[in-house]
């Protein structure tokens, strides 16, 4: 309703404000107030409306400035002229290189401009052009006519390796193939002048030799000139420049000469022979003779040459090896050739056969046959092969001497001998030492190196020893084990271990008249517990018939028994027993049983236990604590009791002796002798109700009665409400008094009383 009533003030707040607007009187508007001339409108003559003005056309919604530049038929600027807009106008100006009002422009000639504002090199020439001018390097300059630099040919402007040479052409410099030289694909490239005699001026008796951009004539042999020109030389005229012999005549040619023997010789000329001479007579003569020319050339002869015989046309060999005329060595040999001989040493010498030396064929192995296993001995032209020690001659070979069969040999009786190749070797038997030649015993035993068992006696022997097992230990020697329970017979109430023996159980001591275990009647003991050893606990140790475990506590149990008659030396302890062993490092709780009914005090046995743990009297163990715990001992907390854990109680007797009783709600049966119920005892046992089997039998039934007492709550909500509906429905008659309610009241309770009492005595 708010709502409304809000609607509807805002309602008539419009129209009230409505209705004073629509009460407003107009304000008479005239052309010459409404126009706004700064966007170029202006009024009509009429003086009705508003219009845009020269330079502005009609917009969206005023007037816009119009662009006369974008179109040369909306402005009147020179061809040569730049048109600029403005705001409802434009502007002409003449470009640069112009001059004039924009609408008319003409050209500036700067080149014949009083101010001479070109550029020009002093070197260049100034040319005009449309609005603007160049400059133009004059001739024999080059550069962009603002900078003009005289024109030269540099070393470096061509390349000359190439053939090219430097020019100047239409003001550039420019590179061309110099003479000799012709245009190739990239560079210049060498001209062959002498490829064809047109392109050279050579004599016909010249040659034309082609040079890298040029050519060389040179005159032929024979021939004289500067090459274009060439003329024969007559070498005749000095014998400098012929080879004609003495005996020759030199006869001129065209570029050339010739040689022609004279007459009474021959040959070609440059070499001329006599033919009275042995030069030319030689075949005359026997090959094996030598042709000497007589001294005045006329003649000549033949004499035969050493080793031969003759006239010298007809020479034989002569044996210089037969005539003994040789120079041969005595240890050589002579040997006949054609025209000399030649001499070699013998085997065994060494030399050039005139001068022979004795050769050593011991120094070069293959220079010998010596066979193996031989020595080779240097004789005068020869060589021997002796045996080497421990070998004999045997057919040309040396063959092992076996010194141990033919007992040659100095090996000591216990020694064998064992043969080698060229010797022997002596090594003392097993059981002795020694270099083999002298031998002594090895005592074994002494030198603790035999292989008997740890538990058996070694006697030495000559060269050997012999094993026995110990005591209580039976095998070979060399292996022992323990006499196992198998091997003994122990008496009733004892128990037998494999390393010591028989032993009374607990609580019993051995009679030494009847060898039996008897009970010992009055007694009494301590256990020992946490008994600390500095000693690694080993995984057989969990295995009480390992024989690790049972060597381990046969020594723990005998150095306590010491220990403890040391440490509490006013009673001797009859036994001392292991009880528990277990990790860290090896933690011990063991039994000490006395034979004496005097109560022993704890405190005290603890403290001189502990006090002998401080000075070390464990012997061979070490503990890692100083203190022990210690509480009495009977025959039910030693742990051999076998009494039945659910049905029965252990009850200690004087000693360490025990009884097995019934426990509560049970009885002995005469038949079997076992603990068996009572009939009629609570069905559940103190193991049941201990594992809380009647406290879940509670917990259903305490559900159950939550059950019972939900559905009877609802039960008697849903009767109320029937009774507050009914009541409703029929008002209540008057009641009973009060005192009648009371005694209602009284003789239920006493009902209800006697009836718990009568079901409480029937349980």
């Amino acid at each position: 309703m708010s709502c409304q009533l809000i609607m509807n003030l805002l309602i008539l707040l419009s129209v009230l404000i409505f209705e004073k607007a629509t009460a407003t009187n107009e304000t008479e508007i005239t052309c010459q107030t409404s126009c706004i001339h700064e966007y170029g409108e202006t009024c009509l003559n009429d003086q009705s409306r508003c219009q845009c003005r020269d330079g502005f056309f009609k917009g969206r919604k005023v007037c816009e400035d119009l662009n006369e530049c974008a179109s040369p038929s909306t402005n009147d600027c020179h061809g040569n002229a730049k048109c600029i807009n403005l705001f409802g106008t434009y502007q002409c100006t003449c470009k640069n290189g112009f001059q004039g009002n924009g609408t008319h422009c003409e050209d500036i000639n700067e080149c014949i401009s009083a101010t001479n504002e070109t550029r020009c090199h002093e070197h260049a020439q100034c040319v005009n052009t449309n609005g603007s001018y160049t400059c133009q390097c004059l001739d024999g300059y080059h550069g962009n006519g603002t900078y003009c630099e005289l024109l030269v040919c540099k070393e470096d402007t061509c390349n000359p390796f190439h053939g090219e040479k430097c020019i100047i052409e239409d003001n550039h410099l420019k590179c061309t193939c110099a003479k000799g030289y012709f245009k190739g694909r990239k560079v210049c490239e060498d001209f062959n002048e002498c490829a064809s005699p047109l392109n050279n001026d050579c004599h016909d008796n010249a040659k034309c030799i082609n040079l890298f951009g040029s050519y060389r004539c040179t005159c032929e042999n024979g021939f004289q000139g500067n090459g274009t020109h060439c003329e024969d030389i007559n070498e005749c005229r000095n014998a400098e420049l012929h080879d004609c012999h003495t005996n020759a005549k030199c006869n001129n040619t065209i570029g050339a000469y010739q040689c022609t023997c004279l007459d009474g010789y021959h040959g070609n000329g440059t070499h001329c022979i006599n033919t009275n001479t042995c030069e030319y007579q030689r075949s005359k003569c026997s090959t094996n003779a030598t042709c000497v020319d007589l001294s005045d050339s006329s003649s000549y002869e033949c004499h035969c040459n050493q080793g031969f015989t003759g006239d010298g046309s007809h020479c034989k060999d002569e044996n210089e090896c037969e005539s003994k005329d040789n120079l041969c060595h005595l240890n050589a040999t002579c040997y006949n050739t054609i025209g000399s001989y030649h001499c070699v040493c013998n085997n065994g010498f060494q030399g050039d056969g005139i001068s022979c030396q004795d050769k050593n064929e011991c120094l070069t192995p293959f220079l010998n046959e010596c066979p193996q296993d031989s020595s080779c001995g240097n004789t005068i032209g020869s060589f021997q092969c002796p045996c080497n020690a421990g070998f004999e001659q045997n057919n040309g070979l040396c063959i092992d001497l076996n010194e141990c069969q033919t007992q040659k040999h100095k090996c000591d009786q216990n020694a064998l001998c064992q043969n080698t190749h060229g010797s022997y070797r002596c090594q003392c038997f097993d059981g002795f030492y020694g270099d083999g030649k002298t031998c002594h015993d090895v005592d074994e035993c002494h030198q603790n190196i035999s292989d008997c068992h740890s538990q058996a006696h070694c006697t030495n022997t000559i060269g050997s020893y012999t094993c026995a097992c110990a005591e209580n230990f039976i095998g070979n020697g060399t292996f022992c084990r323990a006499k196992t329970c198998l091997d003994r017979s122990c008496p009733k109430y004892s128990y037998c271990s494999d390393l010591t023996g028989c032993h009374c159980n607990l609580g019993f001591l051995l009679n030494k008249t009847t060898s039996l275990c008897d009970q010992v009647k009055t007694g009494s003991g301590i256990l020992v517990q946490n008994l600390h050893l500095k000693e690694d606990f080993k995984e057989e140790y969990l295995d009480k018939s390992s024989q690790e475990y049972i060597q381990f506590i046969a020594r723990l149990e005998s150095t306590l028994l010491k220990f403890m008659t040391v440490v509490y030396p006013w009673v001797a302890p009859l036994s001392v027993n292991v009880k528990d062993l277990r990790r860290g490092s090896v933690v011990v709780d063991y039994v000490v049983t006395y034979a004496t009914d005097d109560e022993l005090s704890l405190d005290v046995m603890k403290r001189e236990i502990e006090y002998g743990l401080l000075r070390n009297q464990l012997e061979v163990f070490e503990t890692t604590r100083k203190t022990v715990q210690v509480s009495s001992t009977n025959g039910c907390n030693l742990g051999f009791p076998k009494c039945n854990s659910i049905t029965e109680s252990c009850q200690p007797l004087a000693g360490f002796d025990y009884d097995c009783v019934c426990k509560m709600n049970f009885t002995r049966s005469s038949h079997n002798g076992k603990c068996s119920k009572i009939t009629g005892s609570p069905i559940f046992s103190d193991h049941q109700i201990s594992n809380g089997n009647f406290t879940v039998i509670g917990a259903a039934c305490a559900c159950i009665f939550v059950v019972l007492l939900s559905f009877l709550t609802a039960f008697l909500l849903a009767q109320r409400k029937h009774r507050a509906a009914k009541k409703q429905a029929n008002p209540p008659a008057p009641g009973p008094s009060i005192d009648a309610n009371w005694r209602l009241s009284q003789d239920g309770r006493q009902a209800t009383r006697e009836s718990h009492l009568n079901s409480a005595y029937q349980y």
